[in-house]
């Protein structure tokens, strides 16, 4: 009974947990069914030995029926399962459709510090199509990079400013954030286990990294490219709260970039923002019909894998 409710509970959890990872058991099982399969003939193959000892010690022939007959419908079961099996591990070269557009996110965080210049340098170098960042105003108006509320996660902020950890990040000048290491938790915390392979000119860069001016990113990525930009919501009394958006448009037009490069996320001033800039990529977050999308001139979607289905497309 413990066993039994433990187990409930377990699932139960794991089930509200991954309210939106199920469909990935699923896509999970289609790419690894080949491989599950052979493994599952290994040791069905392997159990022969013990089924057939228990056979021969068995005393009544109808017991000796069921268990040939259920070990039996197994094997048969299992070599007839390929039949159901479509899985992408399994097609042709000439079948393969196009390389799918590759897009970093935060620049290539499994090999530099997100959101950091080294990240996007690294991002440029793998010659991906486009890379996405997150955008928000210091308290003086410099657009800078950074995807939490708090620069606690990706800085040193505890240590240089110690009584001001818990502030959004959007509330520090830009000379309190130069001085700022973002790129020594990265190194400590290996979020993708992969700090142990950096080469070590790699590993003291990384180590060195600063926040990201915004500016600074667009200089590495305008010319190699494309790029989706979102942003965070600035507290209602940051000296900048109503004219962030000109002043994030006005460095990424400053840049060079060219605007067809630029897919603009946040739906915050999008009609100012098709005004001033209109070859940029009108991009939503949200799924909505095709006739509201037309009339927000939205040309991309950025959703979650899970949230639409080939109909939907």
């Amino acid at each position: 009974m413990t066993t039994l409710i433990t187990t409930v509970v377990t699932m139960s959890s794991i089930a509200q947990l991954w309210d939106d990872e199920w469909e990935m058991v699923f896509i999970s099982l289609q790419a690894t069914a080949p491989f599950l399969h052979i493994g599952a003939l290994a040791a069905v193959t392997a159990l022969s030995w013990l089924i057939a000892g228990q056979f021969a010690r068995m005393e009544k022939a109808t017991s000796q029926m069921l268990m040939v007959t259920a070990y039996l419908a197994v094997v048969v079961a299992l070599y007839l399962v390929p039949l159901t099996i479509s899985s992408p591990c399994i097609m042709e070269k000439k079948a393969l459709g196009p390389k799918p557009a590759i897009i970093g996110h935060r620049g290539a965080p499994m090999l530099a510090p997100e959101n950091t210049l080294m990240s996007f340098q690294k991002a440029v170098e793998q010659k991906i199509y486009g890379v996405q960042a997150d955008v928000i105003l210091s308290y003086d108006g410099v657009p800078f990079l950074m995807h939490d509320k708090t620069l606690r996660r990706t800085t040193n902020v505890e240590e240089v400013f110690p009584g001001r950890a818990y502030e959004h990040s959007s509330m520090f000048n830009w000379t309190d954030l130069e001085m700022l290491n973002a790129g020594e938790w990265f190194l400590r915390n290996d979020p993708f286990w992969t700090a142990g392979s950096l080469s070590r000119s790699d590993y003291l860069e990384a180590a060195n990294q600063s926040v990201c001016k915004l500016a600074d990113m667009l200089e590495v990525i305008k010319d190699n490219t494309s790029l989706i930009l979102n942003f965070q919501d600035l507290p209602p009394d940051h000296p900048y709260y109503t004219s962030y958006i000109n002043i994030t448009l006005k460095t990424i037009l400053a840049s060079g970039i060219q605007q067809q490069a630029v897919m603009w996320l946040p739906d915050t001033e999008r009609q100012l923002v098709r005004q001033i800039a209109p070859a940029f990529q009108q991009t939503s977050g949200l799924k909505l019909d095709a006739e509201r999308l037309r009339e927000k001139g939205i040309v991309k979607l950025n959703l979650r894998y899970t949230k639409v289905t080939n109909e939907d497309v």
